[in-house]
């Protein structure tokens, strides 16, 4: 998916969940959850990635892509929430040639 940084919005992204999850902002690994383990949750404040305000990597008005890998371990007792203020894009769907695209 893809977003647009808006500083001071307070935009965020939380994840609880088991097992591995990472998350990539632009490209940047920005959540790190990996490992098999109980229901953990961790928030990213987007603001804090502001290169103008922190040194890092994010300007305001530009477009990022937001990426999300999820692995699941176990075969019961498995959770897995995000919740966000990012307001994402659109994606267009890939045009598929056959049913085995």
């Amino acid at each position: 998916s893809v977003f647009t940084y808006e500083r001071g919005k307070g935009q965020v992204f939380t994840f609880s969940g088991d097992d591995d999850v990472w998350v990539f902002i632009g490209g940047r690994l920005v959540l790190d959850l990996g490992g098999q383990h109980l229901r953990q949750q961790q928030t990213v404040e987007i603001d804090r990635l502001d290169a103008s305000i922190t040194g890092g990597f994010l300007h305001d008005g530009v477009e990022y892509s937001l990426k999300v890998f999820h692995a699941e371990r176990n075969t019961n007792e498995s959770n897995l929430r995000i919740e966000t203020t990012i307001v994402l894009k659109r994606a267009e769907l890939p045009q598929a040639n056959a049913l085995f695209d």
